[in-house]
């Protein structure tokens, strides 16, 4: 997609993904294929088929059992792939994977199957969006970069905050 295409839907998707967080539901899968287009164009994010509920305590509700990790593998954050706890950081991940896939018509982790790929994601540095598309501004790979830092602490913390910062890289 254009750039500027890319940033639109990443930004709407992330407003999407605030409302859901505000009402402490986190997605767990967001990907293209769980985004729709409405007839004037607009994305819209669906199939919150695997989202959880997170508790006044701030702990998730037990909604799926205990050791099965749910979502789309290729798209999952280092904590869903490792079983940790999760919180709004881990749709940020997701959505940083979304964006970039959306940049480049390819995901930052190279791998001959799914688990060479989850295994990549928790070793190894993703590949530079630039790699793959040269003409994308240095400062939204950088953006991009930090959003798929393994440690959510590391990342953008909320979804419009990494939307707000690919805005700005992008000029």
């Amino acid at each position: 997609l254009p750039l500027d295409e890319a940033l639109s839907v990443a930004r709407q998707i992330g407003d999407a993904l605030a409302a859901a967080h505000a009402k402490g539901i986190i997605h767990r899968d967001i990907k293209l294929t769980n985004v729709m287009l409405t007839a004037d164009g607009r994305p819209m994010l669906m199939d919150f088929g695997l989202a959880k509920e997170r508790k006044a305590g701030g702990e998730l509700q037990k909604l799926t059992a205990t050791g099965i990790i749910l979502g789309t593998p290729e798209f999952m954050s280092p904590e869903q792939l490792r079983g940790k706890p999760l919180d709004p950081r881990t749709d940020v991940y997701s959505l940083t994977l979304m964006t970039y896939e959306m940049l480049t018509g390819k995901l930052p982790f190279e791998g001959k199957n799914q688990q060479e790929m989850m295994i990549a994601r928790l070793r190894l540095d993703p590949i530079p969006a630039r790699n793959r598309r040269p003409e994308l501004p240095e400062a939204v790979d950088a953006v991009l970069l930090k959003a798929m830092a393994r440690a959510p602490e590391d990342r953008y913390q909320t979804a419009p905050e990494f939307a707000q910062a690919l805005r700005a890289a992008a000029g």
